[in-house]
């Protein structure tokens, strides 16, 4: 096996402070050579597209596709910021994937090991649509199973998006492929120019007046927006924003974050308003020419959204209906452990905080519902109104009450 260690940076999306999916994943080798990254796809019976399928959109914040890999059935996370596929350890192993040299995983604010790098050639079966490639990441994705509600054993970026069209209509949550040799640019959408830092997609956004700045466009993100501590810093604005001090979770483990609220943001002629970011005290992917922003889910949702990365473009036509953007307002973070939560962070001053709420606490329940299936809801996460109360029963059968509203 090759002692060459390949790096692998990863900006972790976010849920208010909850946890963050892989994105914006780059592989570069950090010593000696590696094989010249190959792909390549084709569509069954020498079609141009496929039909339209349906995706499910778990919690309204995560794409999940069926499929297969290497001909073993396998859901997979849509995330346009993943540069290589990446496959979970557990699953590796399953279908005999092997590594052929150390990986090193990079996240917002420091790295980690990665399982390993293959340079083996694979097969992404999309029913309709086949993808080949020779680079696959293999990361112990178990860390996100519990705060996604669900496990991740596979995340799908650019072996997709950098060879085909993707055509999302979040309306009826379903998603169609096309071959961009031969399909036309879609009709009534507004085209944006696509650039590249890391060799991963970027577009212009304005942030409360600001002249458009880079934005990664990042569907593996689930939340609205994540902003540069330099670009903050340069924003009068902002810098003096009322904010909240939490910490997320990425690949590398746990890292502290600001969470305030952005007036205004214009994306492709579309204003929105109340947006809620964060602001991590690290920013990996905020080298030079790099993006000072991450687009999440939430904002990319609006949209009905055509990508074709492969003549630089992006196509959006916002939608009829505004979804709303989630905001915490309890102030706590809990992993699932079984048949109950462990809190694991507590904000400063926030709403948990105030009702007594400690780290180490354990939750059997959550207004009722045990605290085990609540996390693993398909629903989507709902902000509750300011003066909604939340009751917690903590393990000795005590209670918090927690009484919601914007600590940020």
């Amino acid at each position: 096996m090759s002692q060459d260690v390949y790096e692998l940076s990863a900006t972790p999306s976010r849920r208010a402070f909850v946890f963050g999916a892989l994105s914006a994943l780059s592989a570069v080798p950090a010593l000696a050579q590696v094989p010249v990254h190959r792909r390549n796809y084709a569509f069954a019976g020498g079609v141009r597209e496929t039909s339209w399928r349906p995706f499910d959109f778990w919690r309204r914040t995560q794409i999940f596709l069926t499929g297969a890999f290497n001909g073993h059935p396998v859901e997979l996370l849509l995330d346009s910021g993943a540069e290589s596929s990446v496959v979970d350890g557990m699953f590796a192993a399953e279908v005999g994937l092997t590594g052929d040299g150390p990986l090193n995983v990079e996240g917002l604010s420091g790295t980690a090991a990665g399982l390993g790098m293959s340079f083996q050639n694979a097969v992404i079966d999309l029913d309709g649509l086949v993808l080949t490639t020779n680079w696959i990441a293999m990361v112990d994705l178990a860390l996100f199973t519990g705060p996604a509600g669900r496990p991740v054993r596979m995340i799908l970026g650019r072996d997709l998006f950098d060879q085909v069209m993707v055509d999302l209509d979040f309306d009826r949550e379903r998603i169609a492929f096309r071959d961009p040799r031969r399909s036309p640019p879609p009709p009534e959408m507004r085209g944006l120019r696509v650039t590249r830092s890391d060799d991963l997609p970027n577009i212009p956004l304005a942030v409360e007046g600001s002249r458009p700045v880079l934005a990664r466009f990042d569907l593996g993100a689930n939340d609205a927006l994540t902003l540069s501590p330099h670009f903050v810093s340069r924003h009068r604005g902002l810098r003096r924003r009322e904010s909240a001090t939490a910490r997320f979770l990425g690949v590398e483990g746990w890292s502290d974050a600001r969470f305030l609220t952005v007036g205004g943001v214009n994306l492709a002629g579309a204003a929105f308003s109340a947006v809620p970011a964060s602001v991590p005290d690290g920013w990996a992917i905020g080298r030079r020419n790099g993006p000072h922003a991450n687009l999440g889910i939430e904002l990319i949702r609006q949209f009905r959204v055509t990508t074709d990365f492969t003549r630089g473009r992006l196509w959006l036509r916002r939608r009829d209906v505004t979804e709303p953007f989630y905001r915490d307002r309890s102030g706590y973070l809990a992993e699932p452990r079984g048949d109950h939560r462990e809190v694991v962070v507590v904000v400063p001053g926030g709403p948990a905080d105030k009702a007594g709420l400690t780290v180490g606490d354990r939750i059997l329940a959550v207004d009722g519902r045990p605290a085990g299936s609540y996390s693993t809801s398909p629903e989507p996460a709902v902000t509750a109104p300011e003066g909604t109360p939340l009751r917690l029963t903590l393990e000795g059968g005590v209670e918090r009450v927690i009484i919601q509203y914007d600590y940020y």
